[in-house]
């Protein structure tokens, strides 16, 4: 018995003094790259370098990015590798550590193992591009869009992409491109169109394309109406017009709106008028001399205007006479007045001829005066001539009347006594109506009266003695005259 306890006692001290203090295991971590795509594979090793019984790893824990990734059990195992395989499509950073924990309950960090995922090559990725807007005949436009802003890509920068115009509908409308790689530059070819133009765009990383549309509005502008053909300056005689020029032949509008015409003069003498887009110009009447004409053209929105040069010509207006020629009578042996007058605009002078032989017209006045000699109906036509000629004719009518006479008895030769006052009577032959009757003594006239008939009576005032000469004169009414010889009248001195 002593001895089995001494054995046993030996056995203990034995093992009492073999025995060790439990020990940290040690733990590493290795990635099979640092850098992948898609997939790492990472190895967790982890020794626990004690002796049985207390040698055991119990777990692993796989931490990324400071989380617990995953847990996995070495069923105490005095070496346990811990294989895992980590999957990430898209880009992304992860930095991975482990901790091993043994049978005594002793942990121990692994080293920080950093993986970049660059991700599956997934084709670039273009946001939605805005639509442009823009009027018509507005020209170049410079970097409507900037297609970096609008582009991602998961392996390639921007700037490392290539972009391009893939399709465009409507270049007449919009044609773009692309410029420094970068922007979107657009022009508008084509003079007063608008509509719409779809441009496709395309963003390649050299293996994958996408592709994004937008649209290019081009918005219509009311286009100012233009002239597409000149107006000369335009010249007509006075009094006359000119309705020459048909205005849709020189002005235009995009749109093909109704325009509308408006006139404007330099002078007051000058009017213009539009019918059917036949402009008619017209002057005053008289008037000739230079002016300006600005034609005015709207679509009721807009407006442009030309300036064109207007002349009336001076045209010689016919001299008229002022007023009409008019039927006249004269009468055989009286004198015959006719004072023509003829008018003229410009003022020029006239000059009168006629056609008769019984009188000669004032070349220069127009007066007809003579004393006709025979009688009878004459056609007389007047000439009146500036640069140009009129002519109108009168009737002259030249009639004969007797002179009124005296009876053969009266009178004669008289002789009176001195006396305050004295009649002397006279016989008319009455040919016509008697206007006056006068009786001449000593070159006085004095008014005789009607008695009766035929007969007139001149009262004499006082005579002195001696002799006297008298006559009578007789004036009718169509200005026939008659005068009588000369006389004697003998006033004696009274006798007491």
């Amino acid at each position: 018995m002593k001895i089995k306890l001494g054995v046993i006692v030996l056995m203990i001290l034995v093992f009492a003094g073999t025995t060790h203090a439990d020990s940290t295991p040690t733990v590493s971590l290795t990635a099979s790259s640092t850098s992948v795509s898609t997939t790492a594979i990472l190895t967790t090793t982890a020794i626990d370098t004690d002796s049985p019984p207390t040698a055991g790893i119990k777990r692993i824990t796989l931490y990324a990015n400071g989380n617990v990734y995953r847990t996995y059990d070495c069923s105490n195992n005095p070496t346990c590798v811990y294989v895992e395989t980590i999957v990430h499509t898209n880009p992304v950073n992860e930095t991975y550590y482990s901790i091993a924990v043994d049978k005594g309950d002793n942990s121990v960090k692994s080293n920080n193992v950093t993986v970049i995922y660059t991700g599956m090559n997934l084709a670039p990725v273009i946001q939605n591009l805005p639509a442009q807007n823009k009027n018509e005949d507005s020209g170049s436009h410079s970097h409507l869009l900037d297609l970096w802003n609008y582009t991602s890509d998961n392996w390639t920068a921007d700037e490392n992409l290539t972009f391009s115009i893939f399709w465009q509908k409507n270049t007449s409308i919009a044609d773009c491109s692309i410029e420094a790689n970068q922007y979107v530059n657009c022009t508008l070819p084509t003079p007063n169109a608008f509509g719409q133009s779809i441009i496709t765009v395309q963003a390649s990383d050299g293996e994958l394309q996408t592709k994004k549309n937008f649209t290019f509005n081009v918005l219509s502008v009311n286009d100012v109406p233009w002239m597409n053909s000149t107006i000369a300056n335009i010249s007509f005689n006075e009094e006359s017009y000119d309705d020459s020029i048909n205005l849709p032949n020189h002005f235009t509008d995009v749109e093909s709106e109704q325009l509308v015409y408006s006139f404007v003069t330099s002078n007051e003498n000058i009017t213009v008028t539009e019918n059917s887009g036949i402009m008619n110009i017209t002057s005053a009447q008289d008037y000739y001399g230079n002016s300006t004409l600005t034609i005015i053209v709207s679509d009721r929105e807009n407006s442009t205007n030309e300036t064109i040069g207007i002349q009336v010509l001076p045209v010689n207006d016919l001299p008229y006479f002022t007023p009409s020629l008019a039927n006249k009578t004269a009468i055989r042996y009286l004198p015959f007045v006719y004072d023509i007058n003829v008018s003229d605009k410009e003022m020029h002078p006239i000059i009168y001829t006629d056609n008769s032989s019984l009188f000669a017209i004032d070349l220069n006045t127009g007066l007809i005066n003579f004393t006709p000699v025979t009688f009878g109906n004459y056609s007389i036509n007047i000439t009146a001539c500036d640069n140009d000629c009129i002519s109108e004719i009168f009737n002259l009518e030249i009639i004969y009347i007797p002179q009124p006479g005296f009876e053969n008895n009266t009178p004669t030769n008289i002789t009176y006594q001195e006396k305050t006052s004295y009649e002397i009577f006279i016989d008319l032959i009455l040919r016509s109506i008697v206007d006056i009757a006068q009786i001449e003594i000593n070159g006085i006239n004095i008014t005789g009266t009607h008695t009766s008939n035929n007969t007139y009576k001149a009262n004499i005032p006082h005579l002195a003695t001696g002799n006297h000469t008298y006559k009578w004169h007789a004036n009718y009414t169509n200005s026939l005259f008659n005068t009588s010889q000369n006389y004697n009248l003998e006033i004696k001195k009274a006798q007491h």
